[in-house]
């Protein structure tokens, strides 16, 4: 019999994961954190590794290190769970030897079995090959019946439980405190872990839409964690209404959805590198950003294109935010388009604090990369699918 081993810090989740591969014929064992799974990778190698990258203590990218520097281990598959925002530490997996990275948000256990026994399988030789790995049968209900019925339980227990750890979370960030650094940071890391607990629960139950958002939310606390220096009065405004939509996600599963076809957001931003470094963040959250620094060529687009979101400078010179929002919201593609301000960290108390009329929020500039997707997934996700774009009759190129 094959044997799985589990690298998991949420014990909910490991029942879950471990259910799920005894039903499919693996004999299974599983570590809490990456300090625990070196051990038991040195007491007994198993098959193949199922490795969560969040881990307390020692992460996963250190244990998959230590495992291709060992003779024992080097040649033994890994299937990574990773953050789709994490991108830094996904590459570093990559590097360090991961046969597989799946997303965390987008998986559930089924799939999961299947991507262990693809990694079980022999390579394909001339002569012919062992008998490949197949679940045992030894007259147990194993099958579809069984594995429903666990995910079910599972998901009834998550519809329960959901609400208060939700609401949970907005109590421990609203209790952080100023001051002692070391407290402050032990509050922040609880954070931290309880979107990443829920993240993964939330995946495993189906609620795909909340498990992205925990994902880029738990990537932002992540960051704020480590560098204490990026908490401002912009970023403490986005963990918030991230941890607000949280419960919203939860509370409308079944009405949202991510959007048909990819998402497209407009940047106005007269600074060229400003321009292209928002262009650019987008992208590596899975966002298209078209960038233009005129706002009579912005309008143009808007006047002939379905934008997600629309992003604008506040500090362009003789630009008056409030009147072009509106006249964006006068065009007939773009009248329901949130618009978000941009404006420098200096100016952003005055702006957050004051009437934004017709925009639905504010941003300061220099940003954390990860924030735009924290700020963005609310006004793409609570959206739906975009409607149709209208074919231009300016000249202009289309944004799509």
């Amino acid at each position: 019999m094959k044997k799985v081993l589990i690298i998991e810090d949420d014990a909910l989740i490991t029942r879950i994961y471990c259910k799920r591969c005894q039903t499919a014929g693996f004999e299974v064992d599983s570590a809490p954190d990456g300090k625990v799974a070196i051990e038991r990778l040195k007491a007994q190698p198993p098959d193949v590794v199922l490795l969560d990258l969040m881990l307390p203590h020692t992460d996963g990218v250190q244990v998959l290190k230590f495992m291709r520097t060992e003779e024992a281990l080097k040649k033994i598959p890994v299937l990574v769970l990773s953050n789709a925002y994490a991108g830094a530490m996904v590459d570093a997996a990559w590097k360090a030897g991961a046969n597989k990275c799946l997303i965390k948000a987008n998986c559930n256990p089924n799939q999961l079995i299947s991507e262990i026994q693809a990694l079980l399988l022999p390579l394909p030789v001339p002569a012919p090959a062992s008998e490949p790995f197949r679940p045992r049968d030894d007259g147990a209900a194993t099958g579809p019946e069984k594995d429903q019925a666990v995910e079910a339980a599972f998901v009834d227990n998550f519809l329960r439980e959901a609400p208060a750890l939700l609401a949970g979370l907005r109590s421990r960030f609203d209790r952080i405190e100023e001051g002692d650094a070391i407290k402050k940071a032990a509050q922040w890391l609880d954070l931290f872990r309880g979107v990443h607990a829920i993240g993964g629960r939330a995946a495993a139950a189906r609620f795909h839409a909340l498990a992205q958002m925990c994902s880029a939310l738990e990537a932002l606390l992540k960051e704020l964690r480590e560098k204490p220096g990026r908490i401002t009065a912009s970023t403490l405004r986005t963990v918030t209404q991230g941890l607000d939509f949280l419960q919203f996600l939860f509370k409308h599963n079944d009405a949202v959805s991510a959007p048909a076809t990819p998402p497209l957001i407009l940047v106005l931003d007269d600074k060229p590198i400003a321009r292209e470094a928002f262009c650019s963040a987008l992208e590596k959250v899975q966002v298209r950003g078209v960038g233009v620094d005129d706002p009579a060529i912005a309008l143009k687009l808007l006047e002939h294109n379905s934008f997600d979101l629309v992003f604008i400078d506040l500090d362009m010179p003789g630009l008056n935010g409030p009147e072009l929002c509106q006249r964006i919201h006068a065009l007939r593609p773009n009248q329901k388009t949130p618009v978000v301000f941009i404006t420098a960290l200096r100016h952003f108390e005055t702006h957050a604090q004051s009437n934004l009329g017709d925009a639905a929020d504010v941003i300061a500039k220099p940003f954390v990369l990860v924030e735009l997707a924290v700020k963005t997934l609310p006004h793409i996700l609570a959206r739906g699918p975009r409607r149709a774009r209208i074919l231009p009759s300016s000249g202009l190129p289309m944004a799509a």
